[in-house]
């Protein structure tokens, strides 16, 4: 069967160019930390090429191809209105001027035109040596917002008795050091719906058992105390780590059920996952945007005045965060 040709439009990325990234291998030498927007194309580009014929990569978007994009690179191309996209949201703010939309967190499911896709697994991932045995090492591999727990957790390098180490971030893949994964954003009970279950995937994967906050993204695919701990205030993670460290068959049974998890969220079930939607729900989008679309003429001009107003909004919010943030005038 023909496929209709599919084509991811990659970031322009910062001492990297298109044809080196091409040129690594997933599981010896990929740059995973250069971040979503080419985890969404590149990334997805190098595993789905081992599935699929009529795949292909530039950073410009093609006229007679569906166009796969992270949503960042859309706000930055005006041109190709006759272009159907394809948007990969991530955790940003919404593109509305586009066809389609891949979504990490099923939260966000709306309409027809969107689709939910798990992340892939990190590449070059190493899991829990066999040689650990206890529980002293409690990690975070990942960024250090202003307003993540982790932040507070790292000024003490303590968590009760516990050693609490943040993972440089071109060491994310290692956690062959880890013995307990943390992913708390903070101790309220908020649902984070833009966020991916990224590394609870990772979590089970090497072997390790992750605590997490209240994310949507870990309820959709896993089971509060079940495959992974869930908790919301600094006495119910003391508790959690503690009860890890002194009970090994309740922490050998989360790591268990995480690793028969693991099974649906490999590498190769996610790629059949992807191939579903395209040659699914996606083509068949597209084929109907090929038929006479006034209606959707319309509707387009309408998503790029939406757009230019949500642009200009998020601008003026980010000039007066900048404004707040500088320092007062001292008085004479």
């Amino acid at each position: 069967m023909d496929r209709h040709p599919i084509h991811f439009l990659a970031p322009q990325v910062a001492d990297w160019d298109l044809t080196s990234l091409l040129e690594t291998e997933l599981d010896i030498d990929y740059p995973y930390w250069l971040g979503g927007a080419v985890a969404w194309t590149v990334q997805s580009y190098l595993i789905l090429r081992q599935h699929r014929e009529n795949l292909t990569i530039s950073t410009e978007p093609m006229l007679d191809r569906i166009n796969i994009a992270h949503v960042s690179s859309w706000r930055q191309i005006s041109s190709c209105v006759r272009c159907y996209k394809v948007s990969a949201r991530a955790d940003y703010r919404r593109k509305y001027d586009v066809d389609f939309e891949i979504l990490q967190n099923a939260t966000n499911l709306k309409n027809s035109r969107q689709i939910y896709l798990p992340h892939w697994p990190s590449p070059r991932l190493k899991p829990r040596s066999a040689d650990r045995s206890g529980v002293e090492n409690v990690a975070y591999a990942g960024e250090l917002g202003v307003r993540n727990i982790a932040k507070s957790l790292k000024a003490s390098d303590q968590v009760k008795g516990f050693r609490f180490l943040t993972i440089d971030r071109q060491r994310w893949h290692d956690l062959s050091n880890v013995d307990v994964l943390i992913a708390i954003r903070d101790f309220s009970t908020k649902l984070f719906v833009d966020k991916p279950p990224t590394k609870l995937i990772n979590a089970w994967h090497a072997g390790i058992p992750l605590i997490g906050g209240y994310d949507s993204a870990f309820s959709q695919i896993g089971i509060p105390g079940v495959d992974y701990i869930r908790v919301r205030s600094e006495s119910e993670l003391e508790a959690a780590l503690q009860r890890l460290r002194d009970d090994p068959e309740y922490y050998s049974s989360i790591v268990e059920a995480g690793r028969v998890r693991s099974k649906e969220y490999t590498r190769e079930s996610i790629a059949q996952e992807w191939l579903r939607a395209i040659d699914g729900p996606i083509t068949d989008d597209w084929a109907a945007w090929q038929s006479p679309r006034a209606w959707r003429t319309a509707q387009q001009v309408r998503n790029r005045i939406f757009d230019s107003v949500l642009d200009k909004s998020s601008a003026t919010k980010t000039r007066l965060r900048s404004l707040r943030h500088q320092e007062a005038p001292r008085s004479a």
